[in-house]
């Protein structure tokens, strides 16, 4: 007698983002050995033209038919591959701007903190792209595009900055049109260039809901730095201090050239001696630093150094993230007098310094 099987419903979690970056992966490796098998089907090519050319008769056309068919479909194959990895690119844009739009979840938290400001009092807003059956009046933010950090400075790296496009959808009933979006724009503008640091466009126009306002947001702090979870280099955080530090010392002049004026510096100079990381706490896509390290500090005083490390709280500490906290636990200071030539008073500072940042993918 036949046994009928148990149907069991099984359900599983996956990540979107994951997949596509793992399915975006798997398209690039494959590009990799299409692009060495054509490599190797050239090689195996202009070897036999080589053996023509030397007159060696054992090469038939038949090979010199299939060596040539076999670099055409090499290449082929390469082009077939390189679409995979463009529509893999694609897919995994498409993921992260739908499951991680934190450009649009940044924004639509401003609006929630502050509806009178942004001239939307009394509606809901939410983060994703609506539909034709939504509640009405309500107000929708979306990104059809992932954010992309920003690359400057000496290092051409990430500083913690982003660019990006939300979409901002008021949905009214009747699907009427709002001629005036300029408290919005405004209040925007605002949190771009005051709050995050950049800058923002604006595009107002008629939604089929509505209105749509197309803000592309640039080089904007959103919330906390995005950085990478790999750190240029683990001193980051300390030598951050130890420029605030300089930067607000008395300017003197001082011979810094052979010959020539002398130039106006910072009367603080100084290093950092060393600097170690505990074991940071990650909480989805944010993680927490702790910083322990030594700075050494020629004729700084301690009040400029505890004042200034209080400061620093709150300011961006290279690709180490935004600063936490900087406490002082160790303080030490000798005069010199005249060692080694050198007179003044160096000091031995160790600081703990916390920063957070969010992971960027």
């Amino acid at each position: 007698m036949a046994t009928a099987k148990k149907n069991q419903n099984t359900t599983t979690n996956t990540d979107p983002i994951a997949d596509a970056e793992q399915a975006l992966a798997d398209a690039r490796n494959v590009l990799t050995i299409r692009q060495s098998d054509a490599e190797q089907a050239r090689e195996d090519l202009a070897e036999m033209k080589d053996r023509i050319g030397w007159g060696d008769d054992s090469v038939t056309a038949e090979d010199m038919v299939r060596a040539t068919f076999n670099v055409e479909r090499a290449d082929g194959l390469i082009k077939a591959g390189q679409r995979a990895v463009q529509a893999a690119e694609r897919e995994l844009s498409k993921a992260l701007a739908t499951e991680d739009p934190f450009l649009a979840e940044w924004l639509a938290e401003a609006i929630r903190a502050n509806q009178w400001g942004y001239g939307l009092y009394g509606l809901p807003v939410t983060v994703g792209k609506p539909t034709e059956d939504v509640p009405t009046p309500s107000v929708w933010l979306y990104q059809d595009a992932p954010a992309e950090p920003v690359k400057g400075g000496v290092r051409r790296m990430a500083d913690g900055r982003v660019s990006g496009t939300v979409s901002l959808v008021i949905a009214t009933p009747g699907g009427e049109h709002v001629p005036d979006t300029s408290a919005i724009v405004n209040a925007v503008r605002n949190l771009a260039e005051r709050s995050a640091g950049g800058s923002v466009s604006a595009h107002p126009g008629k939604h089929q809901l509505g209105t749509l306002i197309s803000l592309g947001f640039r080089a904007v702090v959103p919330g906390l730095p995005v950085l990478p979870v790999k750190m240029f280099k683990v001193d980051s955080a300390h030598g951050a201090l130890l420029r605030a530090i300089s930067d607000a010392s008395p300017k003197v002049y001082k011979q810094l050239r052979q010959i020539g004026p002398k130039d106006l510096v910072p009367s603080v100079t100084g290093k950092v001696e060393d600097a170690r990381e505990a074991e940071p706490s990650i909480d989805g896509q944010v993680i927490t630093r702790t910083f322990e390290g030594t700075l050494t500090l020629r004729d700084a005083g301690r009040g400029l150094v505890e004042r200034i490390a209080q400061e620093f709280i709150g300011s961006e500490a290279f690709d180490a993230g935004r600063v936490l906290g900087a406490e002082i636990t160790g303080y030490q200071v000798r005069d010199l007098e005249g060692h080694y030539g050198k007179y003044g008073t160096e000091s031995t500072v160790k600081v703990r310094i916390v920063t957070r940042h969010r992971i960027a993918r």
